[in-house]
């Protein structure tokens, strides 16, 4: 079980190939170039109460579908690219949210085309996807997805606070002769 975890700026933030009965919970998946890639030989595996944030791609799967769980309970995991709406204001979308997109599911039997994932072209083909919904990508969705974030702090409650000017100073120190030395080489 993974509970409580910091997964950042990573190429690929969790990744599962013929892992089963996994559980993921209470998670940050944050500023990775793929949030998790998922192979279709891994099985009932659980995302629960997790925050995929600012990742590039929430999904790379290798394969149609697996047999991994997006929410246990009623209670899903926040999506940074969720653009659903919560009308009885119990904190679950009301909308399911598709995890992967058609450029992620193209690109993911081209892995050329990951150069192109923020280009204008991806983004209208994403928007074009929402709008008119005539390929199933996937089967992968999170039927109860979270409108808030994860809300932990990643400090220790009990850590002391240190002093940080003897570092800033020391580093801007470093940074001033830095320049003038460079300077001085340049002038010549």
């Amino acid at each position: 079980m993974a509970d409580s975890n910091v997964i950042a700026d990573n190429g690929i933030g969790i990744f599962l190939e013929a892992g089963e009965q996994n559980v993921f919970r209470n998670n940050r998946i944050v500023g990775n170039d793929v949030a998790v890639e998922i192979f279709s030989s891994t099985d009932k595996n659980i995302f629960t109460n997790n925050s995929f944030e600012d990742n590039r791609s929430p999904l790379f799967l290798v394969g149609k579908r697996t047999g991994t769980v997006w929410e246990e309970g009623g209670v899903g995991n926040f999506w940074g690219g969720y653009e659903g709406f919560d009308l009885d204001a119990d904190g679950i979308g009301d909308v399911p949210y598709h995890i992967q997109n058609i450029f992620d599911f193209i690109e993911s039997r081209h892995p050329a085309l990951r150069l192109f994932l923020e280009s204008p072209a991806s983004q209208a083909l994403a928007a074009a996807t929402k709008t008119f919904p005539i390929f199933d990508i996937s089967a992968e969705r999170d039927e109860h997805p979270r409108m808030q974030s994860l809300d932990f702090s990643l400090e220790h409650p009990s850590a002391p606070m240190t002093n940080s000017w003897p570092e800033i100073f020391s580093a801007l120190s470093v940074i001033v002769v830095s320049v003038v030395l460079l300077r001085k080489r340049y002038r010549y």
